[in-house]
């Protein structure tokens, strides 16, 4: 009766104070140990707001965790959070306060966008400083709580026995006593048996020798002076196999423990491979063009990482070179460099010989000149690897050199023909190709206000090239024109100032197209280019001449001698010149020249013509000191239309230029016959000498006359006077030059009254 009332009414009140009983042992245990720290990252800066867990682990290895062997520690987690400063502070209960032994701490912090952890620590006495302890390196080997009795023997075996395989049955072994390895289908528990196990199944007689390690578990070491592979052999064909010879690779291990070695079908794997590296089957030399080839220049060798700055200053006979810009690196040195005065003098080139910092460097050659406003150009040489590709290209039949966006240097030593890059001529009768130079985009016009030179391909002539050589030139054949045709686009090309070369220059080419492309002289941005240049040789497109028809559109020169050179078969359409001496000169030959929708600005001579036939229209002139000059011979037929609605002039077979316009305003002059260079006047005098006059098409407000002195002197003889073609209103004035006393202008004539010496100068007469 009594024991089913307390099976039935009491359990369940004994269970609940229990349960009450639990709780209060869990919560009760007074937290002996304070645990503080600092939580910083890895620079050693302090990390607020980071959150610090301390976890009761390995208890015992899984009995309950009790306070000095009487109130039970509850293992949930426990967490602190660091302040600003980094620091935190908890209490705990002890590990020494805590029953059985191996009880521990594991710790993990976590803060923003760090995680530390899990540690595993000790935490003894009144204070623990989490900073200075060191964690536990392994759990400690507590005794199981179980007793052997209770742990129930595999069926069929005796207590405190395991099974164990013997190779053909299981059978019970005592659990005390280890497991044997087993070698060819044998289980053997004595050493020696092993290694001779292994030794004779070995065709290499290799030896596996195992060792009991301290602290428990095995080591098995292979051993064998028979043996050629190593562990250092594996590891080296893992990286680059030593034992293969150049340009092959491993494909596998050989039974000895070497490398099998092969070379793959393409002879360099690790970057971009040559023409030469190809096998002769795919070769570029084999590969002819059907109209796609295309041909990257920095995957031919280009870099096009040309620099250029416009800060530097330097002292005479220095090779130091500071420039406000950062931009100098160490692997800068041993590039070529070339710096010249913003006035266009002083120009040096050379190679940098060491980088003192990213604003410093030492040259290889000495500064002719001290100047705070050097233009500085350097990066490393391309003439050669972009050669290459021209004779690559050529020889596969033709194709594209694509040129992406950067500058590439050109300090090569000219070519026979003194270019920089030469398009080879053919004979006639050899196969037509084409080559085509094509930059990433189409370039910016560079007016005053400058502009990116890298963003599409751009060529800087670093090289000194000889008078009257160029940079792009098609070579002539046997005194005849190249067979090559010849497509440039998008491209950039860079001088220094005032060259005296030609840049591009394809009147050898039988035929040529020319688009979207610009050539300049080197200057600072916002800077400004003298007007007229004084080297005469320079020119930035030459075009036409010994082959077929040239087609030229959208190209813009700035700072050359002369913007436009237009030989026989020549069409320029939406050419531009600017700060030029002459913008367009149509010289020699007797065939059309044809200028569309052009524009010289800022020239001495915008259109300069010769004998032969030309046809212009839409030519914007603005600002030049003369816009149409002649050399004054006879004329061919000249065909000049200022804008759609305007009347057709015609230079006649004599000297003498007639000029018709129905719309005043298009034209600079009325109706009127004028020589633009003016008669020749010969004046007698001990040396003989000459005055030219030329009237200029400057409008009726303002007239301007040329009085070129050429050895002129009268000291001997009658003064002469030359009498202006148009009165000027008023005396003119005269710049740019100082007449010799004796010398008197007035509204309607020069007179040379006397004169104590031979004179050569010209002079400029402009008034209303």
């Amino acid at each position: 009766m009594n024991q089913r009332y307390q099976s039935g009414c009491a359990k369940p009140l004994v269970i609940m104070l229990l349960v009450i009983c639990a709780i209060c042992l869990i919560c009760g245990p007074a937290r002996a140990t304070t645990v503080t720290g600092k939580v910083a990252d890895a620079a050693g800066n302090p990390v607020p707001g980071a959150t610090v867990n301390f976890a009761l682990i390995n208890i015992g290895r899984g009995n309950i965790a009790l306070e000095s062997g009487t109130s039970i520690v509850a293992p949930a987690l426990v967490t602190a959070t660091s302040g600003t400063n980094g620091a935190f502070s908890i209490a705990l209960v002890g590990n020494d306060a805590i029953t059985p032994n191996g009880t521990l701490y594991q710790v993990v912090i976590r803060g923003a966008g760090i995680t530390y952890g899990p540690f595993v620590y000790s935490i003894t006495g009144a204070t623990a400083d989490l900073d200075s302890l060191v964690p536990v390196a392994t759990f400690p080997n507590t005794a199981s709580q179980v007793a052997a009795a209770q742990l129930v023997p595999p069926s069929g075996c005796a207590a405190n026995q395991v099974l164990q395989w013997t190779g053909t049955a299981w059978m019970c072994a005592a659990s005390a006593s280890g497991a044997t390895l087993e070698t060819n289908g044998t289980s053997n528990a004595v050493q020696s048996t092993l290694n001779f196990q292994t030794s004779t199944a070995n065709a290499a007689g290799l030896t596996l020798t195992p060792t009991y390690q301290t602290g428990g578990g095995e080591k098995f070491e292979i051993t064998g002076n028979s043996y050629t592979g190593n562990a250092a052999t594996a590891t080296a064909l893992a990286a680059m196999p030593a034992q293969c010879t150049t340009n092959q690779f491993a494909t596998g291990i050989a039974t000895n423990g070497a490398a099998n070695c092969l070379q793959p079908g393409f002879a360099n794997l690790s970057g971009q491979a040559t023409a030469a590296q190809l096998p002769a089957t795919i070769n570029a030399s084999a590969i002819y063009d059907k109209g796609g080839q295309v041909y990257n220049a920095k995957a031919y060798g280009a870099k096009g990482n040309g620099v250029l700055i416009y800060n530097c200053s330097t002292t005479t006979a220095s090779p130091n070179i500071t420039c406000s810009t950062a931009a100098f690196a160490a692997a800068d040195a041993g590039k070529a460099f070339q710096m010249q005065d913003n006035n266009g003098t002083n120009l040096v080139t050379t190679t940098i010989l060491s980088v003192t910092d990213a604003t410093h460097v030492v040259l290889a050659a000495n500064a002719t000149s001290t100047s705070s406003a050097m233009n500085v150009v350097y990066g490393t040489d391309d003439t050669a690897a972009i050669r290459s590709l021209i004779t690559i290209v050529i020889a596969a039949g033709g194709g594209k050199i694509f040129v992406p966006p950067g500058i590439y240097i050109l300090n090569g030593t000219p070519s026979t023909f003194n270019a920089l890059l030469d398009i080879p001529g053919v004979a006639l009768n050899a196969p037509y190709k084409t080559i085509q130079f094509e930059g990433a985009a189409i370039p910016l016009q560079v007016g005053a206000g400058g502009a990116p030179y890298a963003s599409t391909g751009a060529f800087y002539a670093m090289s000194p090239i000889v008078a009257g050589g160029a940079v792009l030139l098609a070579d002539p054949y046997s005194s005849s024109y190249s067979s090559v045709n010849v497509v440039v686009e998008n491209l950039l090309f860079v001088t220094p100032i005032n060259p005296n070369y030609s840049v591009v220059r394809l009147d050898y080419a039988y035929d040529q197209t020319v688009q979207n492309c610009s050539v300049i002289a080197n200057k600072a941005p916002n800077g400004s280019l003298p007007i007229g240049p004084t080297s005469s040789q320079g020119v930035g497109f030459e075009f036409g001449g010994y082959g077929g028809q040239g087609l030229n559109a959208n190209l813009y020169v700035q700072g050359i001698y002369t913007g436009f050179q237009l030989n026989d078969h020549s069409v320029c359409i939406s050419c531009y010149a600017q700060n030029v001496f002459r913008g367009f000169l149509s010289q020699g030959g007797s065939h059309t020249r044809e200028i569309y929708n052009g524009l010289v600005q800022d020239a001495v001579r915008g259109l300069e013509l010769d004998g032969a036939t030309h046809i212009f229209a839409q030519v914007d002139f603005e600002t030049n000191t003369y816009d149409i000059y002649t050399d004054g011979t006879a004329m061919k037929g000249f065909i000049y239309a200022n804008n759609p609605n305007a009347a057709i002039g015609a230079i006649p077979t004599s000297p003498g230029l007639v000029i018709q316009d129905a719309n005043a305003p298009g034209l600079i002059l009325p109706t009127q016959t004028l020589n633009p260079n003016g008669a020749v006047t010969t004046l007698n005098g001990t040396t003989a000498g000459t005055l030219k006059w030329s009237q200029p098409m400057q409008g009726t407000a303002l007239k301007k006359a040329v009085l070129n002195f050429q050895g002129f002197e009268n000291t001997t003889a009658t003064p002469q006077t030359v009498t202006f073609p148009t009165a000027f209103a008023y005396a003119p004035s005269v710049v740019g030059c100082t007449l010799p006393a004796g010398i008197t202008v007035t509204a309607t004539q020069m007179s040379a009254v006397s004169m104590g010496a031979t004179f050569t100068a010209q002079c400029m007469v402009e008034g209303q």
